[in-house]
């Protein structure tokens, strides 16, 4: 039987020093937007399962059928022959984001950024 030599310094911070792992996990910081943010991350979780069903001119918002090559938004339907449109639709929205996340990056991702608003709200809910 071998055994194993025990460090007198820390190798990594997330491991004590019989190798064992130590778990680091977030604290909750309760400031003074907390209320407000508890309340938009509950409200875009009402919208991002209800989305799917909003209907804008009797189509769904936005469906993406690659199946039949038809790309509905907000009513609007594209098909795959739109290729310039919907290559600039696309630009755009993507040109948005990147100028959206310049601007608001922070903001985005501690209050509405889909994973953020699940994994806090949902997932991990707060000890009260």
């Amino acid at each position: 039987m071998t055994h194993l030599p025990v460090l007198n310094e820390r190798v990594l911070p997330t491991l004590n020093q019989d190798g064992s792992r130590l778990r680091i996990r977030p604290q909750l910081f309760r400031g003074a937007t907390y209320k407000q943010r508890f309340w938009v991350a509950w409200g875009l979780m009402v919208l991002f399962v209800a989305l799917p069903f909003v209907r804008v001119k009797g189509k769904p918002a936005i469906l993406l059928d690659i199946v039949d090559r038809q790309f509905v938004f907000f009513g609007a339907t594209f098909l795959a022959t739109d290729g310039v449109v919907l290559m600039l639709l696309l630009l755009s929205i993507f040109v948005a984001i990147i100028l959206i996340t310049a601007l608001v990056g922070r903001a985005w991702c501690g209050w509405g950024c889909p994973q953020t608003v699940y994994m806090e709200f949902l997932f991990r809910p707060i000890e009260r």
